[in-house]
């Protein structure tokens, strides 16, 4: 019997309003590990926002694993929904190096909600490869941040990139 049927379920349970049921959803297809990796891409596409993003964050729990999932993970970046560009950025981190030529194109686009979120995700992980448009988009948000979160993210990420510098 295949076990496609339990992880589509728990899919389902991601879009949960009840937080129990939707974090034990996560951990389920976190045991699943690589299996339900397909499923997860796939539901990327489903039209509940909360299903998008919990997929994403699961997806990023599965760190290097995951990597196949990075190309679809990183046009999740310019949706207009702030958790799900957050959890995008964080899962591309989470992946790790497979990310980066994607997050350096994402940097390079006209989205700056997503530039933003692709340059914090690309200090984290490998600071070197910020460049001078990245910086400044970094301390742009620093000094005219829409949330608080977009301001100490903006800090952090500087934080990373002078520190490494100064080494």
């Amino acid at each position: 019997m295949s076990n496609s049927k339990p992880i589509d379920i728990n899919i389902l349970k991601l879009g949960s309003s009840d937080t129990q049921e939707a974090l034990g959803a996560v951990n389920k297809l976190k045991e699943s590990n690589v299996n339900a990796i397909p499923a997860l891409i796939q539901a990327l596409d489903n039209e509940n926002s909360s299903i998008n993003t919990m997929a994403i964050i699961v997806l990023g729990e599965l760190q290097e694993k995951a990597k196949e999932a990075v190309p679809r993970i990183s046009q999740m970046i310019f949706q207009d929904d702030e958790q799900t560009r957050m959890a995008a950025a964080l899962a591309l981190l989470r992946i790790g190096k497979t990310s980066i030529p994607y997050l350096k194109k994402i940097v390079n686009s006209d989205d700056f909600k997503a530039s933003f979120w692709a340059v914090w995700s690309l200090a984290l992980l490998d600071p070197n490869h910020v460049e001078e448009k990245g910086l400044k988009l970094l301390k742009r948000v620093y000094d005219d941040p829409e949330s608080p979160v977009e301001k100490l993210a903006a800090e952090e990420a500087m934080g990373i990139i002078i520190s490494k510098r100064i080494d």
